[in-house]
């Protein structure tokens, strides 16, 4: 690189590039992708893989003015023959969809969309992952550039997994921040709404623990959920409905709670076979309970279940037989 009487090695000037495009200054940052186009225009033979590292870096950042000189130095590099591999853009999306910052996650999620639209080879399947991933996201301006990612890559005529599909979603039914729970579960009725075959066991297992959620949004986008996709003609599990329950309601930190048997009513309103033992043990705690908010919804259950509400075998006689000799006069007469 010339500059004058001053002559600069390749390899010193893309040294002070890289070194450049993560400086703290945006005006730095701006120069040196600049720079880098110059060197592009010159067709001064660079690394293709430096070249690239530094335009996807910039094509990040969280400066206008920084993404788009990455934009024009793309152009550039595109028309000198530099190729930007799809695993190279991936590896930066990837890095972005689980930025803390929803515009770092909506701008991985834009530039996503930008490169399957220039015909770059993306992995579809890792792509996939990520939009899914975006649709799930907390904001709704990251679900929106996530829907946009998930159209260009339907656009392309790819048979998407529903195994595949399910595995973020799962993901997003784990999370800890309510919003992604509850985006996960409206994920299922778009994939449903485009005909994919979701497994029934994991959306039964989805809906049914969201039933049970903390948060009250989140149970009743579950209940929506469950009643969208029945008219759709997919049916829960019975199966998985009383695995699930009986699995939650055996956790230490489990409660009785209104909310809990509320969602087992709705389930029975629905039409579905609840016959496990850990269903009607659960109902039993609840007619025992002290307070009356839960007992009038247990015995709403009880009346509902009728002959299916198990005793046999000792499963519902153990906690009425230990509320029978609790401190409070209240269990022991429920008991």
């Amino acid at each position: 690189v010339s500059t004058q009487s001053t002559w600069v090695p390749i390899d010193e000037a893309m040294t002070l590039i890289v070194k450049c495009i993560s400086d703290d200054q945006w005006k730095v940052r701006r120069g040196a992708v600049n720079m880098l186009k110059e060197l592009v225009m010159s067709g001064v033979q660079l690394p293709a893989a430096d070249v690239n590292a530094v335009i996807l870096k910039a094509l990040m950042d969280s400066d206008s003015d920084v993404k788009e000189a990455a934009t024009a130095a793309r152009a550039e590099a595109m028309k000198s023959g530099v190729k930007i591999s799809g695993k190279d853009v991936m590896s930066i999306v990837n890095k972005g969809i689980v930025d803390g910052e929803w515009k770092a996650r909506r701008v991985a999620l834009q530039m996503l969309v930008d490169f399957i639209r220039d015909g770059v080879e993306i992995p579809i399947t890792e792509a996939t992952v990520v939009a899914l991933k975006g649709l799930m996201d907390s904001d709704s301006d990251v679900q929106n550039s996530a829907q946009e990612a998930f159209d260009e890559i339907k656009k392309i005529g790819v048979q998407l997994s529903p195994e595949g599909v399910m595995e973020p979603i799962m993901q997003g039914i784990n999370s800890d921040g309510w919003k992604a729970r509850k985006a996960a579960l409206q994920c299922i009725v778009k994939m449903n709404e485009q005909g994919l075959n979701l497994p029934q066991d994991e959306v039964t297992v989805a809906i049914v623990k969201s039933m049970f959620d903390s948060d009250s949004d989140v149970r009743n986008a579950a209940t929506t959920v469950r009643e969208l996709i029945s008219k759709s003609g997919m049916e829960l599990s019975p199966t998985k409905i009383d695995s699930v329950i009986g699995k939650l309601s055996s956790e230490e930190s489990f409660q009785v709670s209104k909310e809990s048997l509320t969602a087992v009513l709705d389930l029975l309103n629905a039409d579905t076979q609840l016959n496990s033992s850990e269903v009607s043990n659960l109902v039993i705690k609840g007619l025992i309970h002290p307070e009356s908010d839960i007992r009038d919804v247990a015995t709403m259950i009880a009346k509902k279940m009728g002959t299916q509400l198990k005793l046999s075998s000792g499963l519902g006689m153990a906690p009425i037989h230990k509320a029978a000799g609790d401190d409070q006069w209240k269990i022991r007469r429920s008991a």
